[in-house]
């Protein structure tokens, strides 16, 4: 893993684990950012004493929430735990959600890079298998495309091989 190199690296805010600027670096199988923050979040404390401590023992004090791994100066989380991927434009810059089963982590950089990020990560969720990647794809094909194939055929205006073949065009099979 230290000989890896990166497929995309980038300087960013990151929000929802740690604050302030990390160098954020995209790789097959993670996405990884430096820990400025180290230590207990303010979110685990305010759930604790809400929870009675309940909360810190179900996730714990040490390991980190969102499906995100601490490694030495790092973070990591594994694109396997990732559900989702949107981006958000705010002028010159752009946020990059990336959802977990258990939360989101932001990063913020500028438009073209998050656009890459984006990109990437769906990419890679897409090769590795991820049902995310079905999330973030382009929406199926509407029911009414089917709907009006079914009724050009049944009036008579596509033979049979043509409507098999319009609806696999529609449905992308």
């Amino acid at each position: 893993m230290a000989d890896e190199q990166p497929l995309l690296t980038f300087e960013s805010e990151v929000s929802g684990l740690s604050s302030g600027h990390s160098k954020v670096s995209i790789f097959g199988d993670r996405v990884e950012w430096e820990a400025k923050k180290r230590g207990i979040s303010v979110g685990k404390i305010v759930g604790g004493v809400l929870t009675g401590g309940a909360s810190l023992l179900v996730t714990g004090v040490g390991e980190g929430s969102y499906g995100v791994r601490h490694t030495g100066d790092s973070e990591v989380l594994p694109i396997d735990a990732v559900t989702s991927v949107s981006t958000h434009k705010d002028g010159r810059v752009s946020v990059l959600r990336v959802m977990t089963a258990s939360g989101e982590v932001a990063f913020k950089a500028q438009n073209n890079v998050v656009d890459q990020a984006k990109q990437m990560l769906v990419e890679l969720m897409r090769q590795r298998g991820s049902q995310a990647a079905v999330q973030a794809a382009p929406a199926a094909p509407s029911g009414a495309a089917l709907t009006e194939i079914r009724q050009m055929y049944e009036k008579g205006l596509l033979t049979e091989d043509e409507f098999a073949a319009a609806k696999r065009k529609v449905l992308g099979i």
